[in-house]
């Protein structure tokens, strides 16, 4: 556990100030969720952006008490209300089982969306 700790301090650090190399370096070996969740928003920076979200699915699965998958969420709220505030829209948050979208659709059209939604990661 100490080396993971050691690990996520200097991954974190690496990652604050940009060094992308050392974060993912320090990062990479780990299976524990706070790890790879590091990882994912390194690579995310990098522009990786499937490996991200690879890893993010992956944070999230591995995380046994849901802590991950709970703050992936808190921020995401927090991000659509944010563009709720800049753009004076009407935005709303649909979640669905693989999903969370933030949308300007009517009401009557946001089922369908989330269908949709759903609908093409079951062909995926």
């Amino acid at each position: 556990m100490h080396q993971l700790n050691q690990a996520l301090q200097a991954g974190y650090a690496a990652f604050q100030r940009g060094d992308l190399v050392t974060a993912r370096r320090k990062l990479s070996g780990f299976e524990h969720p706070k790890a790879v969740h590091l990882l994912a928003l390194v690579e995310k920076a990098a522009g990786n952006q499937e490996t991200a979200a690879s890893l993010f699915a992956r944070a999230v699965s591995d995380d046994p008490n849901g802590n991950v998958r709970a703050r992936v969420l808190d921020a995401y709220r927090l991000f659509g209300e944010k563009v709720q505030e800049v753009m004076g829209k009407d935005v709303k948050l649909i979640e669905t089982d693989h999903f969370l979208i933030w949308t300007d659709f009517e009401a009557r059209d946001r089922e369908r969306l989330a269908l949709w939604c759903e609908a093409m990661y079951s062909a995926l």
